[in-house]
């Protein structure tokens, strides 16, 4: 293969900012507060979903715990419900969408909403887009608590697994002694 001319380097530019052009940097800005949330909520349904797992390790080990009080039951079922609660407010509720039913937009399809809107696009996001964005960061920041709290309550009765001498259930540490 035989070179036509020498390397030369160049510098990209945007082109200049002409009535109706988007503003990229704003356009970057939107896309990297877009994607924090998203990472955030992903993070967030990840921990729901170890959550579920310890809360269904919590249920086998009380069935084999003879002096458990019935009590303890109530609040891990308690505890599942208010999981099921945040799934429905982050995820949507999975039986509605079967059904083909409308039901309140979940934080996750508001901000699905704002990428698959805006992701393959250089324009400026739309009045909706950014709307969008602002609804599902206020949505979190309310179920970031409740999440929080919940953690909180099953760290409760992990501890009181602990304290009825239930089996060791996976995340709960080795009982000192």
């Amino acid at each position: 293969m035989r070179s036509l001319a020498e390397a030369r380097s160049f510098e990209v530019k945007a082109a200049p900012k002409v009535p109706g052009s988007p503003d990229h940097d704003a356009v970057a800005a939107f896309r990297a507060e877009t994607w924090e949330l998203v990472r955030r909520i992903e993070g967030a349904a990840e921990t729901l979903d170890r959550l579920e797992e310890k809360i269904r390790h919590m249920r086998a080990a009380l069935t084999r715990t003879p002096g458990a009080e019935p009590a303890l039951f109530g609040r891990v079922d308690a505890a599942g419900d208010a999981l099921d609660r945040l799934r429905v407010r982050l995820s949507g509720d999975p039986v509605r969408a079967r059904m083909n039913e409308p039901a309140a937009p979940s934080i996750r399809g508001r901000i699905g909403n704002v990428v698959s809107g805006h992701w393959d696009t250089r324009q400026d996001p739309t009045t909706t887009q950014r709307r969008d964005l602002e609804i599902a960061r206020e949505a979190f920041a309310a179920f970031r608590d409740e999440l929080a709290a919940l953690v909180e309550r099953l760290a409760e009765l992990e501890r009181a697994l602990e304290a009825a001498g239930a089996p060791w259930t996976p995340g709960r540490g080795v009982a000192p002694g």
